[in-house]
């Protein structure tokens, strides 16, 4: 395995994680698999959306209540995993996964599938939210993984 083919951005809210990955993507000419998380407002209902890049499908991860956000266990389950999945399969040149956090906390399908992809030989360049989870810090942890804090 390649050492420190996997590189992630973290850093706090409007740091620029998702820009530096825009930027990585900008001058890269091979085809570009997994995700990118959105934000969406409909009135008075905000939350976030998980885009495949190779389909371009779209489905609510999380909605945004009063105290937080709440996760969609069975979006990750499926749509989240299938992206990654349609990278792998398709044998993508790099795999996008913008952003890892805290929703998909106790989503161990979708975990497994983001580790499978790390173990792949497919580069992953992605966006890591600046918290302590289990699941964020075993991605941390990887020796095969360089994480860049943005300010």
């Amino acid at each position: 395995m390649i050492k420190n083919k996997n590189v992630f951005y973290t850093g706090g809210k409007g740091a620029g994680k998702s820009i530096h990955i825009k930027n990585t993507l900008r001058d890269f000419n091979g085809t570009v698999g997994g995700f990118v998380i959105v934000e969406y407002r409909i009135g008075g209902i905000s939350g976030f959306i998980l885009r495949d890049r190779l389909t371009e499908k779209e489905s609510l991860i999380g909605v945004r209540k009063d105290n937080g956000c709440i996760g969609i266990t069975e979006a990750f389950e499926t749509s989240g995993v299938i992206a990654l999945e349609n990278a792998l399969n398709a044998n993508v040149d790099l795999i996008i996964m913008d952003e890892l956090g805290f929703l998909e906390n106790e989503v161990v399908l979708f975990q497994q599938t983001v580790f499978a992809c790390l173990d792949s030989e497919i580069p992953v360049v992605g966006a890591l939210k600046l918290m302590s989870t289990p699941f964020l810090d075993a991605v941390r942890s990887r020796g095969d993984v360089v994480v860049i804090e943005v300010k």
